[in-house]
């Protein structure tokens, strides 16, 4: 099970990572799967280039695939969700993404909008949402 701790410093990452805003949504019953996959968003601040990788074994393998994906040198992750988990970038303009997570997709979705605007972001509204089971 995924504790609250772990999930607020994944979004610290983000934030570090990007300057993107990140939200992390607790839900009503507290029930976090325990599938074991994982998931990774990378950007690339530079070109503003993205991917995605979900339902990977482990965390590491997550960043990996994601980081490679991106294809840029300068692609690093910038969020990273656990099992019951959805992972949701707002590309927006480059280098101001709106990153979220949340157990539910439209939550996840909202968030990341809502963050990619807070900050400036610009055309929010193409958003990527990914769960892990």
């Amino acid at each position: 099970m995924i504790e609250r701790q772990t999930r607020t410093a994944l979004c610290l990452l983000a934030l570090l990572s990007t300057l993107a805003g990140c939200a992390l949504f607790e839900d009503e019953d507290g029930v976090v799967s325990d599938s074991g996959l994982y998931g990774a968003i990378s950007y690339s601040n530079q070109t503003g280039r993205w991917s995605m990788a979900t339902e990977r074994p482990d965390p590491e393998t997550a960043r990996r695939d994601a980081v490679k994906a991106c294809a840029e040198q300068d692609c690093v992750q910038v969020l990273a969700f656990g099992p019951g988990h959805c992972g949701a970038i707002a590309p927006g303009e480059i280098g101001r993404p709106g990153l979220s997570i949340a157990r539910k997709p439209d939550r996840a979705e909202q968030a990341a909008v809502e963050f990619c605007i807070d900050q400036g972001g610009g055309a929010c509204e193409e958003v990527v949402v990914a769960c892990n089971p």
